[in-house]
């Protein structure tokens, strides 16, 4: 395997909108959308102006405001927290996978459809990991272990195990 790209890897850009997904980023006072990016057609089945000044509930139906109300009074109380559910929204319902989390005084709202294939029950998702990982031998082998559970777990395009010296 040639690693001599992963030197210019943009992963400085981690945070960066991907082209299949949602980013709706809330006031925390009115509860209703300040900034959008990312798809919404496809996610939503709605340009993105339609959403600004607008509420959860008005725009993504009340089963999913209801759901991301309580993440989001978490991720108030708990310090950069990374909370994962799974919706369905849209006029023809499409299962999402989204984070909740603040940022710069807003609650943002990360939304991308979501990925078949991998385990959705994190108990069984931890121990496959730990058991898959303690089976290697090698420090080689495990650092392939983990990339390639991370890899199940996430559904990301590529995974890498870094060394920084």
């Amino acid at each position: 395997m040639d690693l001599s790209a992963c030197d210019r890897e943009p992963i400085h850009l981690s945070g960066a909108i991907q082209p299949h997904g949602v980013l709706l980023a809330l006031d925390p006072d009115q509860m209703t959308v300040v900034q959008v990016a990312g798809d919404t057609m496809a996610l939503l089945g709605m340009p993105p102006e339609p959403l600004l000044g607008q509420s959860l509930e008005a725009r993504l139906g009340s089963v999913a405001a209801t759901k991301l109300c309580r993440l989001i009074d978490e991720a108030i109380v708990i310090p950069r927290p990374l909370l994962v559910f799974e919706t369905t929204i849209g006029v023809s319902p499409m299962a999402l996978d989204g984070v909740v989390h603040i940022s710069e005084g807003l609650i943002v709202i990360e939304l991308e459809p979501q990925r078949s294939g991998y385990e959705r029950e994190p108990l069984a998702l931890v121990q496959r990991m730990v058991a898959n990982c303690a089976a290697t031998e090698t420090i080689s082998q495990f650092l392939a272990s983990v990339a390639k559970e991370v890899f199940k777990a996430t559904g990301f395009d590529r995974v890498m195990v870094y060394q920084f010296l």
